[in-house]
């Protein structure tokens, strides 16, 4: 049985992510999309991070220790 998947590999050959899912489910452009841009700020904004389902425009974090494990409300603007 053939699995679904999606592979983000940087300039350096450095994998970024990585989206997996069993044959019978399908998946989703828009997720990737979200995930390329996630990407792509991170890597052009040193020190910042994107919470979960973060979306282009939307509140990030400072990187640090003080955010692991913590789950946070993101605020839509």
């Amino acid at each position: 049985m053939a699995q679904r998947a999606c592979f983000i590999i940087n300039p350096e050959g450095i994998l970024r992510a990585s989206y997996i899912v069993a044959d019978p489910i399908g998946r989703s452009a828009g997720e990737i999309v979200r995930m390329l841009r996630a990407i792509k700020f991170a890597e052009e904004h040193p020190g910042k991070v994107c919470p979960a389902s973060w979306d282009e425009g939307a509140d990030v974090l400072e990187k640090g220790i003080k955010h692991t494990g913590k789950v946070y409300k993101q605020l839509n603007k």
